[in-house]
């Protein structure tokens, strides 16, 4: 079985109109695994993925933007 992977530098995720973007952009990959750097988000980020997912039913593993290190999320 073959599965689809998708590393996509985002520069940010703070911005709405940004993570819808990103929203059109996650339906045409149609991956199985989404790994987006640079997203500068920090603390509880929920309610950005259920945006950007468009479901309610996800996984996603996150590591968050601090000093040098600028975000890593994998859905």
């Amino acid at each position: 079985m073959q599965f689809k992977l998708v590393s996509w530098n985002a520069r940010g995720l703070n911005n709405r109109d940004k993570r819808s973007i990103v929203q059109s952009m996650m339906v045409d990959w149609k991956a199985d695994i989404i790994c987006l750097q640079e997203t500068k988000l920090e603390g509880d980020i929920y309610d950005i993925i259920k945006q950007i997912w468009g479901g309610r039913w996800i996984k996603f593993a996150q590591l968050e933007a601090s000093s040098t290190r600028r975000g890593i999320l994998m859905l």
